[in-house]
C-alpha cells in the first residue's frame, strides 16, 4: 500500500492521516489508485499540474478541506510555492 505513495505521505502515521484527512491509509490508497486510472485529469481552465504527484494533490486537497488551512500553511507543509497551492 505505501509503495504507491510518495515520501510526504509515507511519513504519516495512521492517526495523522485520520486527523488531517479523516480517511484511513487504505481508503486514501484506494482513492489514489482510482485517480491514477483516470489519468490524464482535466484541470480548471486547462491547467497542467506537473509539480505535484497525484497522491500529493489528493492529500493537499483533503487537508485543505478538512483543516481549512491557509494556502501559505499548505505550501510550507508540502515545500511548494503558495501559487502552486
Amino acid at each position: 500500500m505505501l509503495k504507491a505513495l510518495n515520501a510526504v505521505i509515507a511519513g504519516f502515521v495512521c492517526w495523522q492521516m485520520l486527523l488531517y484527512t479523516s480517511f484511513s491509509f487504505d481508503i486514501f490508497d484506494m482513492l489514489v489508485n482510482l485517480l491514477d486510472r483516470m489519468q490524464p485529469l482535466n484541470y480548471y481552465a486547462g491547467w497542467l499540474v506537473t509539480s505535484l504527484p497525484v497522491a500529493d494533490q489528493l492529500l493537499l486537497t483533503l487537508m485543505k478541506l478538512r483543516l481549512n488551512c491557509r494556502d501559505l500553511d499548505i505550501a510550507e507543509r508540502f515545500a511548494i510555492s503558495r501559487t502552486t497551492v
